[in-house]
């Protein structure tokens, strides 16, 4: 499965978490803002799509969104996203104890039936010392064992 990291970043957070995962993953890595040219990147080519952006008025950013999914390639994910409801609002240690106790098969098959996580830029792939749970296992060392869906949002 060879993967692509697509990025957007206002203040480079995302940048440095999206840098981290390529080096990680060994693969390549691309930032997504109005100079992109979205016609070099065919994503049919690549078996796992990690899409990283900001949260900005409560939404990812749009332009991530349209160069990755450029002439509808992925409607499927494309609708589902704007459809999901699984946005954490509320205080980000809320929304840490809510991954704390979630449990690890619900959240895989979360990411596969919506096929991206909205707001967990930073929680996705961050090792946190006192965590329980981090998403960090399902994402960077399950990737190759289960079956993942073609975009995720990080």
């Amino acid at each position: 499965m060879k993967p692509i990291v697509l990025y957007s970043s206002r203040s480079g957070n995302t940048e440095k978490i999206a840098r981290e995962i390529a080096s990680e993953l060994n693969c390549r890595c691309e930032k997504i803002d109005e100079t992109f040219d979205s016609t070099i990147i065919d994503l049919d080519n690549f078996g796992l799509v990690f899409l990283g952006t900001g949260i900005y008025s409560a939404k990812p950013n749009a332009e991530l969104l349209k160069a990755a999914f450029i002439e509808n390639k992925h409607p499927r994910f494309k609708k589902e996203f704007s459809a999901g409801r699984h946005q954490p609002f509320g205080k980000s240690s809320e929304y840490i104890k809510s991954i704390e106790i979630a449990d690890l098969p619900k959240l895989a098959k979360l990411i596969k039936l919506v096929g991206m996580l909205l707001q967990t830029k930073t929680y996705l792939f961050w090792k946190r010392p006192k965590t329980k749970l981090t998403l960090t296992q399902i994402s960077l060392n399950q990737a190759t064992n289960m079956e993942l869906p073609k975009a995720v949002v990080v």
